[in-house]
């Protein structure tokens, strides 16, 4: 026993010697002449990994601290003694040991960790840059019937701030559109032949619609799947299948130092657009006036626009305002509306004028009396619907030469919304299977504004009636806009109401 106690006493001497040579070999001491060991430099090496990632010095800046002068050495050891687990700065004699110890993978990486720090720090520095340029490579090149012109278009939205307690503007996409020859207009994709007339009509102009709701939700307009099925045929699905011609805007500046005085010129329609607009508010009188007299970009042949005019300008797909302001920069009240030239001519109304909603785009009546907001126009008047009836397999169709769109002449009663998408795209008449139920700038182009009385139409048999559009309400999902044909304007109500429906094709 006692023999067994003897040799296990000369092991466990032998175990103590050999762990304190290894504890030994293990550490290692700095330039500083501190001793450093194994766990402090792992965590001194974690240290430098996190102020390399927080860091917004660039890498030219990172690798002059590998060849710091001697005179730098005092503020390093001044910085250790404050903090024990920032890394001492390598001095000229240990510096060759330092560099040995990074290979070429690991200094890579270093480098391009830095240069990722360094550009994310100058793209947060930059608020208008985007990633990528949508006309690089040019795509214009090869659509038929285009200039090759390639123009980028930045997409911007009106957002409440909360923190600055105001609206701001954010880019929210970039897109581009091709510049098109003569006769022919951007239609998304392609460069679509425009119509004969020199002056589109409403009917022909997209609403700016690009997304689908049901009653309660917003869902991809690509999902064709059953869950959404119902609701097929909305404005923005078939805007996307060029049905119609999207908005074509372009600016006029004038070189005038002394007056901001540039126009808006609709590509589609040929009118031109005061962009300055006045910050002043006006009754309806003295709206009139200030158009009539008004000299502006070296023209004096200004007037109030119509309704109609306006709506070729407003965008359904916004709203507060509901209108470009890429290109509309002066609509930013968000309290008041907009003039038009046309008067009530209902004998209950002639003290009223129309307007047009900053925040939809909605025309109510108001009292001339009340001060509203002015934007004047010049060019051609809008074409204005001419109705023929035509007989085709037993079924009576009308035809808008205007727009060359072809309408059911009979309608269907009492609908909602979404059975009145159904029913049109359904539809087998006059040997047709395209029908679809028409977006409100199509409905829009059945109204006639002068009429004294209703139905505010002259086709055919118009009831004095409602009639359902497959536009949405862009902020509210579970409304839907209708023309009112009893007072002669677009309305809106909620989709589960029941109203008329009358299909429309191209024709």
């Amino acid at each position: 026993m006692k023999k067994f106690l003897a040799v296990f006493t000369i092991f466990a001497v032998l175990m103590f010697i050999v762990s304190c040579g290894s504890n030994s070999k293990t550490n290692d001491t700095t330039g500083t002449g501190e001793t450093v060991t194994d766990e402090d430099s792992v965590d001194t090496d974690q240290t430098d990994t996190e102020q390399t990632e927080n860091t917004d010095y660039d890498t030219h800046d990172t690798n002059e601290t590998d060849t710091t002068p001697d005179n730098d050495e005092d503020t390093a050891q001044e910085d250790n003694d404050e903090d024990d687990d920032t890394p001492a700065e390598p001095t000229p004699d240990d510096d060759a040991d330092s560099t040995a110890e990074l290979t070429p993978d690991d200094d890579a990486a270093s480098l391009s960790e830095n240069d990722e720090d360094s550009t994310d720090s100058e793209q947060n520095d930059s608020d208008t840059e985007t990633d990528e340029n949508p006309c690089d490579p040019n795509p214009c090149t090869i659509v038929e019937n285009s200039t090759n012109e390639c123009i980028k278009m930045i997409e911007t939205a009106i957002q409440y701030n909360y923190e600055e307690n105001a609206f701001e503007t954010v880019i929210t996409d970039t897109y581009y559109k091709c510049g098109c020859k003569t006769g022919y207009s951007w239609s998304g994709s392609t460069c679509k032949s425009k119509p004969v007339s020199n002056s589109m009509s409403i009917g022909n102009i997209c609403t700016g619609q690009d997304r689908c709701f049901t009653e309660t939700e917003e869902f991809s307009c690509s999902d064709y799947s059953e869950e959404f099925e119902d609701f097929f045929g909305q404005d923005a699905q078939y805007a996307e299948a060029e049905f119609c011609f999207p908005h074509n805007f372009s600016i006029n500046t004038n070189d005038s130092e002394e007056n901001d005085d540039d126009t808006v010129i609709d590509n589609n329609t040929g009118l031109e657009w005061q962009r300055a607009m006045p910050s002043e508010i006006f009754n309806w009188d003295d709206a009139v006036s200030y158009c009539n007299n008004l000299t502006y970009a070296g023209h004096s042949d200004w007037r109030l626009p119509s309704p109609t005019e306006l709506h070729t300008i407003s965008d359904l797909g916004r709203h507060t305002p509901a209108f470009d302001t890429r290109y509309f920069s002066s609509i930013t009240s968000y309290s008041r509306s907009l003039w038009t030239s046309q008067e009530s001519k209902a004998d209950t109304d002639t003290d009223k004028a129309y307007s047009v909603s900053y925040y939809d785009s909605s025309s109510p009546l108001i009292a001339k009396t009340y001060e509203l907001y002015v934007m004047c126009v010049r060019g051609n008047e809008l074409p204005t619907a001419s109705f023929t009836t035509q007989t085709i397999s037993e079924d009576i169709v009308v035809i808008d030469s205007a727009t060359n769109l072809m309408w059911q002449k009979t309608y269907e009663t009492n609908k909602t919304w979404h059975l009145a998408l159904q029913y049109c795209e359904n539809l087998i008449y006059a040997g047709y299977s395209d029908w679809r139920l028409p977006n409100r700038n199509e409905l829009e182009s059945l109204l006639d504004y002068d009429k004294s009385a209703a139905p505010y139409s002259d086709f055919p048999d118009m009831p004095g009636e409602w009639f359902w559009s497959s536009s949405n309400i862009i902020n509210n999902s579970a409304h839907a806009w209708f023309l009112n044909f009893t007072r002669g304007r677009p309305d809106q109500n909620f989709k589960t109401a029941s109203s008329n429906v009358r299909c429309v094709r191209n024709h």
